[in-house]
């Protein structure tokens, strides 16, 4: 049964009428109101409308849910309701509750209702545009935002390129082609024509995006954004006259603290001095921002001023602002000075933080390289009893330091006495089966890489690591190759996978396949010990020059690599017989 109403009378329903105008814009990012706050807002007209009466009734129940807060109820109610009713303002409605409660799949549906039955409203095409952003359909946004843009809507372009990356090589190819067919017809668009001169840049054609931001200052010459992508890339370009522009922008805006920031910021890359002197105003004018005297400090370091920079960073301190990056900085300062007491001191106050573990790290290395085994142990308990939460990576580090350093029984000692307090920690078990695989203790290598297995068995590099270990150090060659193979198939790219298949291969007198999977390890990663095993293939098969030449290649590289080297020593080749 269809009723007439007046929606004079249903204005509570937050809905305008599809010949009433509403100037309000929806809003489709996480700082949105709430829809009940913004549905105030919306102008009432007296219009007649048709409704039917079931809709009547859910159009109803949906309000009073919205207005308690049962966000989800409202929702599902409008949606089926838009989808029934068809009207635009119901459809816009109910897109912005979609996008308030972030269910992108609802919000682009009523979002696509909505242009359907408006295609020329600007705000219908601007809003579906942006939830395709969104959800990473830029392709499919172009056409909607190209509306709204020749409405003369404000549209974010640039907004485009967050998930620049994730596209294919070919939709990055359409997408640019796209844009760049677009400023034909928004030749006076600046959001538009940044995007490409982003997008120019990206890709190498400095040329075409300084003629666009050329165009962009000529539009607008105060344009930031412009000025300073202007500035970098012809930074890169090293033109002599990289920086007249932002320099004359902040001489007409010498308040613009951001833009000053950026000019000290390139200006990094090509006067210091000038730079630090930059930063100086900066941080005159903003005394408490932390950020500015750490950057003095980096920058009086880079310069050699190291008495600036103690100073800076000793207020960092005195403020209890980035401490811990303070202390970092001092104590590396410490030991270009070899003071190396002092460096001891200023990592050990470095507290709970990214910095942490670096300065744990340094001091372990120190101590390590004075010899003082027992100090170095010590340090490890305190810093563990000190910070509980990080003890499997203290004990991790700490055993890591001591076999980098060859003492390997003390490293599997520290990882024993972790994994008895950790014992589900995969990292402690993995890394302690590396050093006993480097001493031969192959029954405990082969436990912890077992134990992994049986709790992971999809774990790759678990079983490429006993996979390769049987393969390298035992007969157990067709176990090695099942372990392999696995491995292969969960990460059929992983180069250290690859390179374990041709070491299995090879083993198996296999030779050509062999080297087909050593050279692909080889392309993806030119490591040494690839490089080790690919000549010894090729040895093995007459083709000692060829040999010789990867030898070289990865001595040059990475001179003195242990596998490399004991490869060169077992076919009695050493670096001067590469070399002749």
């Amino acid at each position: 049964m269809i009723i007439r109403f007046t929606l004079l009378a249903l204005c509570f329903l937050s809905l305008g009428c599809a010949t009433g105008k509403r100037d309000e814009t929806l809003q489709i990012n996480s700082n949105s109101e709430a829809p009940s706050a913004r549905s105030e807002n919306i102008k009432k007209s007296v219009s007649e409308r048709h409704f039917p009466k079931d809709s009547l009734y859910k159009l109803l129940s949906a309000e009073f849910a919205l207005r308690r807060n049962f966000y989800p109820l409202a929702l599902s109610s409008y949606l089926e309701e838009a989808r029934i009713l068809r009207d635009p303002n119901l459809s816009a409605h109910t897109t912005r509750i979609a996008s308030f409660l972030r269910k992108r799949a609802a919000a682009k549906e009523s979002a696509q209702l909505w242009v359907e039955l408006s295609p020329e409203d600007p705000r219908a095409n601007l809003t579906l545009g942006e939830i395709l952003i969104a959800s990473g359909e830029l392709l499919d946004a172009i056409p909607y935002l190209a509306v709204a843009a020749s409405a003369g809507k404000e549209v974010n372009f640039p907004e485009l390129l967050k998930q620049y990356e994730k596209l294919t090589s070919s939709e990055k190819i359409v997408l640019q082609h796209e844009l760049k067919a677009l400023t034909l017809k928004l030749p006076e668009n600046i959001n538009l024509l940044f995007t490409v001169a982003i997008l120019n840049q990206t890709n190498g054609k400095n040329k075409e995006a300084i003629a666009l931001l050329k165009r962009i200052l000529n539009l607008n010459p105060n344009h930031q954004r412009s000025i300073l992508l202007k500035s970098s890339i012809q930074l890169e370009e090293g033109s002599p006259n990289a920086l007249s522009d932002i320099r004359q922008a902040i001489k007409l805006n010498p308040k613009d603290s951001k833009l000053r920031l950026e000019y000290a910021k390139l200006l990094t890359r090509k006067d210091l001095a000038e730079s630090r002197r930059q930063f100086e105003i900066l941080s005159a004018e903003s005394p408490k921002n932390s950020e500015l005297l750490l950057s003095l400090a980096l920058i009086n370091q880079e310069i050699g001023d190291i008495f600036a920079a103690k100073a800076y960073l000793q207020k960092l301190i005195a403020k209890q602002q980035k401490a811990n990056e303070a202390r970092t900085l001092l104590a590396r300062i410490s030991e270009s000075e070899n003071d190396l007491q002092k460096a001891l001191i200023h990592y050990s106050l470095v507290e709970d933080g990214p910095e942490f573990l670096f300065a744990n790290n340094r001091i372990g290395e120190i101590l390590l390289n004075a010899n003082q085994l027992s100090n170095f142990a010590n340090h490890f308990n305190r810093a563990r009893s000190r910070q509980t939460h990080l003890g499997e990576e203290l004990f991790l580090l700490e055993a890591n330091l001591l076999s980098k350093d060859g003492f390997f029984h003390e490293s599997l000692g520290v990882f024993s006495r972790g994994i008895a307090l950790y014992p589900n920690s995969l990292n402690l078990r993995y890394n302690r089966s590396i050093v006993a695989e480097s001493i031969n203790d192959l029954k405990l290598a082969e436990q912890d890489l077992r134990l992994i297995i049986a709790s992971h068995p999809n774990n790759a590099a678990a079983l490429n690591a006993l996979g390769y270990t049987l393969a390298n150090k035992t007969n157990r060659l067709a176990e090695a190759y099942e372990l392999i193979s696995k491995a292969l198939e969960l990460k059929p790219n992983e180069p250290a996978i690859l390179d374990s298949m041709g070491w299995i291969l090879y083993k198996q007198e296999r030779y050509e396949k062999a080297l087909e999977f050593l050279r692909k390890a080889y392309d993806l990663l030119p490591d040494p010990e690839v490089a080790a095993h690919i000549g010894e293939v090729l040895w093995i098969t007459g083709k000692t020059q060829a040999a010789k030449e990867i030898w070289e290649e990865a001595n040059k590289i990475s001179p003195g690599h242990k596998v490399l080297k004991e490869t060169l020593k077992r076919f009695k080749t050493n670096e001067f017989q590469l070399k002749s």
